[in-house]
C-alpha cells in the first residue's frame, strides 16, 4: 500500500474508534495514554499502526474498546452485529480469505466480494472497504468500473500458494431442450469430472426448453472451464453460463 492509503486508514481507524467510544460514553482524549499502551497487545509497532489496522479492519474498534474498558463490558452490549447498507462494500463474505493476500502483506483481513465471486486463477482487483478489510473482485465484475471511480482505494492482490485444497462454489445456468434424461446426463457428467454438486434446481419453459441452475465446487479456473466445455458437450445442452449466484459456505 501506498503512504496515501495508509493515512486514509489511519483516520479513518481514528474515525471508528471516536464513533465506537461514543456509544459507551467515554472520551478517547482522555484515554491517549492508555491507548498507546495497548499498542504490544494488538502486535503492532505503534499507535499510528494500530489505528491504520482498524481503518483496514485487521482490529475492529469494538476489540480496542474492550481492551480500553474491559470493566464495562462492550462486547455484551454490542453482542448485535451493526448493520451495513446494501452496497457494494457491504458485498463481502464473513470469513477472511486465506487464498488471496494483499502484496507485500500478509497481516491484512481479505475477503471475495460476493457480487462476483472470483476464483482462483482469475484476474483479480483489490479494494480497501473502510473498517472492514481489502475487499477483491474478479476484474470481470460489472462493478469494478463503478469501484476505480475512487483509485485510491485500489490496492494490489494476488493469489497466495499457501492454500491448495480450497473449493469455490460456483452457479451455473444451463439452457436446454426439453428431453427426459438431460438432467442426469448432466449430473453424470459433472460427477464424471470428479465435481461435488451443492445444489441443482431444474425448471421447464413452455414445455419446449428446460432451465437448470446447478452449483459446482471448483479449484481454479481452469477446473471450471473443463466443466463448462463439458456440459456444453451434452446433447441437448444450449447454453452454459457463469452466474451471480453463491452458496452459502
Amino acid at each position: 500500500m501506498n503512504q496515501k492509503q495508509k493515512e486514509e486508514a489511519v483516520n479513518l481507524g481514528q474515525k471508528l474508534l471516536e464513533k465506537e467510544a461514543r456509544r459507551f460514553k467515554l472520551s478517547l482524549k482522555s484515554y491517549r495514554s492508555r491507548l498507546v499502551d495497548l499498542v504490544p497487545e494488538f502486535k503492532v509497532s505503534d499507535f499510528e499502526d494500530l489505528l491504520a489496522g482498524v481503518g483496514f479492519g485487521k482490529v475492529s474498534a469494538r476489540q480496542v474498546i474492550n481492551q480500553l474498558v474491559p470493566e464495562k463490558n462492550p462486547q455484551e452490549e454490542t453482542r448485535k452485529e451493526l448493520s451495513y447498507p446494501d452496497s457494494l462494500e457491504s458485498q463481502v463474505s464473513n470469513d477472511s480469505d486465506l487464498t488471496i493476500q494483499v502484496k507485500g502483506h500478509d497481516d491484512l483481513l481479505v475477503f471475495r466480494a460476493r457480487c462476483c465471486n472470483p476464483i482462483q486463477g482469475e484476474e483479480i482487483i483489490g479494494y480497501i472497504t473502510p473498517g472492514r478489510g481489502i475487499s477483491v473482485h474478479a476484474r470481470r465484475c460489472p462493478n469494478v468500473e463503478n469501484l476505480l471511480l475512487n483509485p485510491e482505494r485500489k490496492i494490489e492482490v494476488q493469489w497466495s500458494n499457501r492454500v491448495r485444497s480450497e473449493r469455490y462454489p460456483v452457479c451455473l445456468s444451463i439452457s436446454t431442450e426439453n428431453r427426459p434424461g438431460v438432467l442426469a446426463d448432466i449430473t453424470a457428467a459433472v460427477s464424471e469430472l470428479k465435481t461435488n454438486i451443492a445444489n441443482v434446481q431444474a425448471r421447464t419453459v413452455e414445455s419446449y426448453y428446460g432451465d437448470i441452475d446447478i452449483t459446482v465446487e471448483v479449484r481454479d479456473v481452469v477446473h471450471l472451464d473443463k466443466i463448462i466445455q463439458f456440459l456444453k458437450s451434452i446433447s441437448g445442452v444450449q447454453a452454459v453460463n457463469r452466474t451471480k449466484g453463491r452458496s452459502r459456505r
